[in-house]
Formats: structure tokens, sequence, C-alpha cells
């Protein structure tokens, strides 16, 4: 059975996701779970490659050249993210994070601490990934990849018709 628990941002306009992530905190709090952006879409198999993953996981699209507006990625020899954010320079990127996450109970407290840290000192307009990316070396965050995968995100209008494509690709698939 799957619990899913909406959680609605009254504030985002001022506060991005990082805040939509925090006010999700008491309903994770010391437990394994999964953080999903709202705006994928994605086939079936990518979370169940993120729940067949050991530890603190990241879906990665690892197909190049990535978007210049993508959450682009590093990944070391170890298949562990070193770096994320929008602004990583194309000769680092090896992939772009697309929103799916799993984080143990160990690894949502770091996640939870950076962002507490980064609200604390009015930061609270940047993506929640500034405090994945805070934490990285210690999270051990592990790239899944799912560059074989159908997905999308819609950011912008123009993602829309590459968004209604994937949509129609994964109603017409077993």
């Amino acid at each position: 059975r799957l619990n899913i628990e909406l959680i609605v941002n009254e504030l985002y306009e001022t506060t991005n996701n990082i805040y939509s992530a925090w006010l999700a905190r008491p309903y994770v709090k010391d437990k394994e779970f999964i953080l999903i952006n709202g705006d994928d879409i994605f086939h079936k198999d990518v979370l169940k490659r993120i729940l067949h993953c050991e530890g603190n996981c990241a879906a990665i699209d690892e197909t190049l050249p990535v978007k210049s507006d993508a959450m682009r990625v590093n990944i070391n020899e170890n298949g562990c993210l070193t770096a994320i954010g929008k602004d990583l320079s194309d000769d680092i990127t090896c992939g772009n994070a697309i929103g799916v996450y799993k984080f143990t109970r160990e690894g949502g407290d770091l996640f939870f601490n950076s962002i507490k840290e980064l609200l604390d000192i009015g930061k609270s307009n940047v993506f929640y990934l500034a405090a994945v990316d805070r934490v990285l070396s210690k999270l051990n965050l592990k790239a899944v990849y799912v560059g074989d995968l159908p997905w999308a995100e819609i950011d912008f209008p123009e993602d829309i018709p590459l968004a209604i494509e994937v949509a129609e690709k994964l109603m017409n698939s077993k």
C-alpha cells in the first residue's frame, strides 16, 4: 500500500521548492521516503529502480548533451553525485537529475538539517537541491540511471508538447 501525502506550499511565490520540501518534514521525519517533483511525469520503472537502490539515490538521465536549464549533476567513479545545480559547466556535467529521489532516514536528517540551515539564513527562495548539494559528501547520493526510459518535466509552456508525447507513450505502454 502506498501512502501519498500532497502538501501545498501557500507561500510558493516567495519561497520556491526548498520551503515546500521543508513542509514535508513532519510527514517523513525518521522514515525512508521518496521525493518527487510535482512537474515530472515518468515511466513506472523509474520509481522501481529508485526503490530497488540501496541507500540515498537520485534518478539521473545520463543522455548528453544536457539542456541548459536542466538540474545538472557531476558523478564520481563510485556512481555518487559530487555536485548538483543548474549552473554546472558542460565539461563536468554527467547528466540531468530528473526530480525523483530516495532518502534513507539518516539521509533525510542530513537533507532537512541542510534546509533548516539555509532557511535560517534567509535562503527560502532557492531550489531544495541547494540543500542537497551542501551535504553531498556525507549523503552518498547514488545515481540511478534512467535515460533509457521516457520522462518529461514541465517548467515552461514549450515543455508541454514533449510532456504530451511522453504521457501518450506511458498510457499506451503496459
